[in-house]
This record gives C-alpha cells, sequence and structure tokens, in this order.
C-alpha cells in the first residue's frame, strides 16, 4: 500500500472522530463538542441538511486540513517536518490554556466531565510527546503517520471543548 493510500485511511479515522465529537445531542464523554467541528456544525445549520449530515459535513474541514496537511509533510524519510511539529506546539499550548480558562465555567455546567476532557487532552498531549520522540529515534511511518492522525484526531475530537451553558 503506498503513502497516499495510507493518509487517506488515516483521514478516514480523523473524520470519525471528528464526527464523534458533536455526535451526542449534548457534550458526553465520548462526544466532547470540540469547538474544530462546533462552528462548522453551527455553519451548516442553513443548509437544510438531517442531523448525521450536517455533522458529517461539519467534519470535512477538518479531514481535509489533515490530508492536505499530511500529503504536504509526510515524505519518504517519515521525519516529522519541523512546520508539524511547531503546530502540534501550538495546539498543546493553547489547548492547555484554552482547557484551564474555561475549565471553572465548563465545571459548573458539565461537571466531572469537564475534568475528563481536560484529562484526555492531557493524555492526547502525551501521546503525541511520545510518538515524536519514537520516530526521533527511528523515523518510520507508523510513528509519523501516526503521529498526523493522532493529531488531527484530537483536534476534531476534544482539543478545544465548547463550554456550554
Amino acid at each position: 500500500m503506498n503513502l497516499k493510500s495510507k493518509i487517506f485511511i488515516g483521514g478516514l479515522f480523523v473524520f470519525g472522530f471528528t464526527v464523534l465529537s458533536v455526535l451526542s445531542d449534548y457534550a458526553s464523554f465520548y462526544s466532547p463538542f470540540s469547538n474544530t467541528v462546533v462552528l462548522p456544525v453551527v455553519l451548516s445549520f442553513d443548509l437544510g441538511l438531517s442531523k448525521i449530515s450536517t455533522f458529517m459535513v461539519a467534519a470535512i474541514p477538518m479531514t481535509i486540513f489533515y490530508l492536505c496537511w499530511s500529503v504536504k509533510f509526510i515524505n519518504k524519510s517519515y521525519i516529522i517536518a519541523k512546520p508539524t511539529f511547531i503546530l502540534v506546539v501550538i495546539a498543546s499550548i493553547s489547548s492547555v490554556i484554552y482547557n484551564l480558562y474555561f475549565y471553572k465555567v465548563g465545571f459548573q455546567f458539565h461537571g466531572h466531565l469537564q475534568t475528563l476532557l481536560l484529562c484526555y487532552n492531557l493524555v492526547a498531549i502525551t501521546l503525541l510527546g511520545i510518538l515524536y520522540k519514537l520516530n526521533e529515534k527511528r523515523p518510520n511511518i507508523k510513528n509519523c503517520l501516526g503521529f498526523n492522525v493522532l493529531f488531527f484526531c484530537w483536534l476534531g475530537w476534544s482539543a478545544y471543548p465548547a463550554v456550554m451553558g
């Protein structure tokens, strides 16, 4: 299987996690309502689509972002590209700041779910760090592509959970 096929399969995971983020009628432990998907959902409401179709349409921007980014920055050396590393660092830091900033309000409206979402994000950031270090030692398709897939799944699923009251 060639690299572009593997990237495409990774895109299916990104699409699935992005849809899962808003699949529930309310924020839940499996559906944390990431703002990266909530905003496209809100923008696509006027299209007159069914609920699931709206969620699928809203997942397209993140999936396209993943596909374009991966095709551009994953090469045959399988070393994680510097722009990818920088994007992950910026997203990780901003996600932690975002989650800490909205923690009190989120806890007020979502209770322990907000604590769980903060833990999801810390686990995802830790796993990204581990994959980065593994790839630094032994660059290969599993580590490099796994890093990209995990990063974009995290962005689409729980990186910036919506705080709703």
